[in-house]
């Protein structure tokens, strides 16, 4: 994974790609497609909607909350978290960061020290709430807390104004994000810094209410994506079901085409991975997590 804390060592779209296992894997929970099997089992047809996906892993916790998470946009965080940017990983092209709760991958100032994004018209929360600029500038200023430390943090050594900011639980407040209206975020920047609109495809960049609890949005995190965290057992599984406010409309890169995606923690790999390649039951719409090295089938 490339350094969540120093940006200024030559980050670019090389960087963010580096170590992100970034292949078709990945887009097993990017474009989220439960599979079909043909009628001779001898291979995979068109995905189609409905079903369950399984995914296996070895992990025995996830982490929701945006703030403290590293999962780049191609990850399962953002089944859950929308962000302003994205990115549109097509089989033997370079990866593109595109729009993804903007309008457009953001607009920047002469000097080069401002970028502007809108928001697209009509985004909703999971619990009926608009998704506004205030709530993504919410978002980045409490990745700046203590208690929410950890996660991908480049933004914080380009943003203007950052040195001693703790925070807004305590009514602070940064002065290089600025919301000039619903749907306009701004963002000042101490230097020139081209690559900008794959840093607003961080996790830091979702919405996130205000009145959030720190301590417990991880488990109930107020979801902008086509799916929410509908039951969360500890070391034990993740389920997820649909958000039914998301709107494949204003959404070109996720297809959601699962009902539910269960996450199954805590999974021995060679098990796993024997239980993939013989392919039976439920395991036939299982998966393993993004960036997992594929198993190989016994000699």
């Amino acid at each position: 994974m490339v350094n969540p804390i120093h940006p200024s060592k030559a980050l670019s779209r090389r960087g963010f790609l580096a170590g992100t296992g970034a292949t078709a894997l990945t887009l097993a929970l990017a474009a989220c497609g439960a599979n079909e099997r043909s009628a001779s089992g001898t291979g995979s047809a068109t995905p189609t909607k409905g079903g369950t996906l399984t995914i296996l892993q070895s992990a025995t916790d996830i982490n929701w909350d945006p703030a403290k998470s590293q999962s780049m946009a191609v990850t399962s965080l953002a089944l859950v978290h929308r962000r302003l940017t994205t990115w549109r990983i097509v089989n033997g092209q370079e990866a593109a960061v595109v729009p993804d709760l903007a309008t457009d991958t953001g607009k920047v100032s002469a000097d080069g020290l401002t970028w502007t994004y809108v928001l697209k018209d009509g985004l909703v929360a999971e619990d009926g709430s608009a998704i506004t600029s205030a709530q993504i500038k919410h978002g980045i200023e409490r990745t700046f807390a203590d208690s929410l430390s950890g996660g991908l943090g480049y933004h914080k050594a380009l943003l203007a104004g950052t040195k001693g900011y703790t925070g807004p639980y305590q009514g602070k407040h940064l002065a290089s994000v600025e919301t000039p209206d619903a749907r306009t975020i701004v963002f000042h920047l101490t230097k020139p810094y081209g690559d900008w609109p794959w840093i607003a495809s961080t996790p830091a960049f979702s919405p996130v209410p205000a009145g959030d609890n720190p301590a417990t949005y991880t488990r109930k995190p107020v979801a902008s994506g086509p799916y929410r965290v509908a039951e969360y057992k500890q070391g034990v599984s993740a389920t997820l079901k649909r958000n039914r406010r998301w709107s494949a409309s204003t959404d070109t890169i996720r297809t959601a085409l699962p009902d539910t995606i269960v996450v199954s923690m805590g999974q021995d790999e060679s098990v796993a991975s024997q239980r993939l390649i013989a392919d039976l039951g439920a395991d036939r719409n299982a998966s393993a997590p993004i960036g997992s090295r594929p198993p190989s089938s016994p000699r």
